[in-house]
């Protein structure tokens, strides 16, 4: 009896393999299916509001810096102190500004140049020494708007020569 039922428990089991053995056959082939997705959203942006502004002087007899601090406090080196107190153009000294969107409360770095020529056409001047600040202007919670103050020093030759000095520089924003 007992045979009998191994025999009988071994043909049941077997039934109900039967179909499982069936799909996987050699050459059968079993297909799922899966998601694709993708989240298309607006640019993050930087908008450039203000350029780094150095002024107007005269030329120094020996080398000179001018620095523009972020805050926008302005250090002239002994050699140019005396020369800075002149008629400056509409737009006077000042640090670059920039506005930055934030991206959905993701923290960011900024890049700053290590230096940058400017140039009359002629001749040229250095400027380096760039630091920033970061002020949230507009808390929106999740997308802040952000000013970026931009400082540097400008470095002035001995008798530079006169004219209308000038540059690019790029800031880079890297979200992390």
């Amino acid at each position: 009896m007992r045979t009998l039922i191994s025999y009988l428990a071994a043909g049941i089991i077997s039934l109900a393999l039967a179909p499982l053995a069936a799909r996987a056959e050699p050459g059968d082939t079993i297909e799922g299916s899966g998601v694709a997705a993708a989240e298309v959203t607006e640019p993050t942006n930087i908008q450039h509001v203000e350029d780094l502004r150095f002024g107007r002087f005269f030329a120094p007899t020996v080398s000179s810096t001018i620095r523009i601090l972020p805050n926008g406090n302005i250090l002239p080196s002994t050699g140019v102190a005396g020369a800075i107190s002149i008629a400056q153009p509409p737009e006077g000294r000042g640090t670059a500004e920039f506005r930055i969107e934030q991206d959905g409360n993701r923290n960011f770095i900024v890049i700053l140049p290590t230096s940058i020529d400017i140039t009359n056409g002629a001749a040229t001047m250095r400027v380096d020494t760039f630091r920033d600040r970061q002020r949230r202007i507009i808390n929106l919670g999740r997308d802040s708007v952000f000013s970026l103050d931009v400082g540097a020093t400008l470095r002035i030759n001995p008798n530079q020569a006169v004219g209308s000095y000038s540059g690019e520089f790029t800031v880079t924003v890297v979200y992390l």
